[in-house]
């Protein structure tokens, strides 16, 4: 059975990304998933809450951003981007850097002395020497234990799929306040359902946004504001520079992430919002069938009886949720409460695993969880890939001269990155120390 260089296990932003540049930079690359899918699978009618200048999947030929995509349209995309827009994107992504995606689910993976083995939905198994998990949210979702034992059709997820003409004149209650909640109580409000949304927080956060395009900011603005930045002034850029998030303590590190990442909703939801009914420093207490509604008991001691729960509470990395992987290599991955501990190229204690996206945000930061960050995730996999190849003689020097010269064509942006990132790391202290609420452009 022949030796793969590397698999790639998901057809997502990450999962494509990383494959492009792999395949680049001379590696043999064997991508599997069903491209796009977690994001075609959303309700219908969501907006993507990051602006059109983060959303560019990264490819190392630099012609296959939105823009380029967008002029190959016959109409202009919609700002903010939808959904099925940016699933279109990412289809025609694909086609173009990755034109070989293999769609069988990949059962098992496993590993012995030498390689990893990967069991195929059709029984056949794959040999490579390193394995590349960009699965993305799906298998993450999180799920309150109060409503563990109600039916799907009462109780579901704010990212499950969902028909919201069909709510129309139903009493639907939502649990959370973030983007994914509050666009889901914005759709169905839209759509005539009653909607209350509850959360913990004494209040919503409201993000404003800021021009889609470098073009259209001013000088402050793209300092303040980074390209695909996530936080306010400060914190953004120590998100943005992975590598400086990763050389903070942790005393430091863990309250960052709180604050890049805390529930918000982007500004644009606002005027769908009319309507919608909001509770505060609540949480649901109890839950169950009352009929064919549910019964809920709140920790302000009111009953509720809906005809459905959507649950916007975010998600919860968890690798033992990865299916897939044997509970031999489950074990053998150092992590923390189920998030895994990753070092350089995003491998972890396993050698030969490399976690993206949303799996490696306790060792890379909140950047992760965002499509701006495919692209340092993917140009980092790289390097550890193909570095493992050179040594094995697999990779011919004119390929390793070619990704040198990429290399030193991002040399400039990083180091003009540089006293923007320590302007950022002095704003830190005071951002954290107070709640500033009120900065143009938080993200």
């Amino acid at each position: 059975m022949r030796l793969r260089d590397v698999c790639v296990i998901g057809a997502g932003p990450y999962g494509l990304t990383a494959a492009a540049h792999l395949r680049s930079a001379g590696a043999e690359v064997w991508t599997f998933g069903d491209v796009m899918s977690f994001w075609r699978a959303m309700p219908a009618g969501m907006l993507l809450r990051s602006s059109r200048e983060a959303i560019s999947l990264s490819d190392p030929s630099q012609h296959l951003s939105l823009d380029d995509f967008e002029r190959c349209q016959p109409e202009p995309l919609s700002t903010p981007v939808a959904r099925t827009d940016f699933v279109r994107y990412g289809e025609w992504f694909q086609r173009h850097a990755v034109p070989s995606v293999d769609q069988r689910r990949v059962e098992l993976v496993e590993r012995d002395d030498e390689s990893f083995q990967l069991v195929l939905s059709d029984g056949e198994t794959i040999r490579t020497r390193r394995v590349v998990v960009a699965t993305g949210l799906a298998s993450f979702t999180r799920r309150l234990p109060v409503f563990r034992d109600l039916p799907d059709d009462l109780v579901s997820h704010s990212l499950d799929p969902r028909d919201c003409t069909t709510f129309q004149g139903r009493r639907v209650l939502i649990v959370g306040s973030g983007q994914s909640a509050l666009e889901a109580a914005a759709l169905l409000n839209c759509a005539g359902a009653s909607v209350e949304l509850i959360a913990r927080n004494h209040r919503i956060h409201w993000l404003a946004q800021s021009p889609n395009h470098v073009a259209e900011r001013g000088l402050l603005d793209q300092i303040l504001y980074p390209q695909g930045a996530i936080g306010p002034p400060g914190i953004n850029w120590v998100v943005k520079l992975p590598w400086l998030y990763r050389s903070l303590p942790p005393s430091l590190r863990q309250p960052i992430f709180r604050r890049a990442v805390r529930p918000a909703g982007s500004d644009w939801i606002r005027e769908r919002f009319t309507g919608v009914s909001e509770t505060f420093d609540c949480s649901v207490i109890s839950a169950e069938m009352a009929g064919t509604q549910v019964r809920l008991q709140l920790s302000d001691g009111i009953i509720r009886v809906v005809d459905h729960v959507i649950q916007g509470t975010g998600f919860a990395i968890d690798v033992n949720r990865l299916s897939f992987l044997s509970d031999r290599i489950v074990r053998s991955i150092r992590s923390l409460d189920g998030q895994p501990r990753l070092g350089a190229g995003f491998e972890s204690s396993v050698p030969g695993l490399h976690f993206l996206g949303a799996a490696s945000e306790f060792s890379y930061g909140p950047l992760m969880r965002a499509i701006a960050g495919t692209g340092y995730a993917a140009r980092s996999v790289t390097r550890s890939v193909v570095g493992d190849l050179d040594r094995a003689g697999a990779t011919p020097w004119a390929r390793r001269s070619t990704t040198f010269e990429h290399g030193l064509l991002r040399v400039p942006t990083f180091v003009g990155t540089l006293p923007a990132a320590a302007a950022g790391i002095a704003l830190v202290t005071q951002t954290l120390s107070g709640d500033p609420m009120n900065f143009p452009n938080d993200r």
